[in-house]
């Protein structure tokens, strides 16, 4: 994740989130793939060539609701995030972009009528191995997964061209998108300046079959 997705993708680049941290090892990471729902392709030298993060929520599951909530209300603000350590000051940006996008998977359970959601984290392909394909075929496996764990739909966020194409051909329906030229402050400034190629976020769903 370290080497062939946090330097790319833009969100995480553009905010200075690039340097290893255990912060973001553990709760981020390590919290996704405990839970059970997470896919990696590996060689016979059991070096990881893509990985899938994603975790199953449940309409239910009320204590992960709150929890998540005040998490994303207490850290949304510049002041809280400025106790964090410096890689993570600008936490509150990523937060701001995800409420303008609408990108709350528990609003997801009465929009969509369902009651588990597979919640994408993170989709990262490798560019050394040179297997055309893996990126969609990880997120084939993910979905068949998820939907062998009782989901019903995926809902993802996703910040990167060469990730929506990939959505776009698993045929994900796009909820709502933002042009990254269009985030900017009070005194329209860029909240996010190295986004190189890509252009904007997505949020999106499918409706998973077994």
């Amino acid at each position: 994740m370290w080497k062939h997705y946090f330097p790319d993708e833009p969100l995480m680049r553009s905010l200075g989130m690039t340097e290893p941290h255990w912060l973001i090892d553990d709760a981020y990471i390590k919290e996704s793939i405990k839970k059970g729902a997470c896919i990696a392709a590996v060689n016979d030298k059991e070096e990881i060539l893509a990985i899938r993060l994603g975790v199953v929520k449940n309409r239910n599951d009320h204590s992960t609701r709150i929890f998540e909530k005040i998490f994303s209300w207490l850290f949304s603000f510049s002041f809280t995030c400025s106790f964090l350590p410096d890689t993570m000051k600008r936490t509150w940006v990523s937060e701001k972009l995800f409420k303008k996008i609408n990108y709350n998977a528990w609003a997801m359970f009465d929009k969509l009528g369902c009651d588990r959601i597979y919640d994408d984290k993170a989709v990262c392909s490798g560019r050394h191995h040179g297997i055309k394909g893996l990126g969609t075929e990880i997120c084939l496996r993910s979905e068949k997964l998820a939907a062998e764990l009782g989901c019903t739909y995926t809902f993802a966020a996703v910040t990167g061209v060469y990730s929506q194409r990939v959505f776009t051909k698993l045929e994900h329906t796009t909820l709502t998108s933002l042009d990254y030229d269009d985030f900017r402050d009070e005194n329209g400034e860029l909240y996010l300046k190295d986004t190189r190629e890509h252009t904007k976020i997505i949020t999106c769903y499918k409706m998973l079959t077994d």
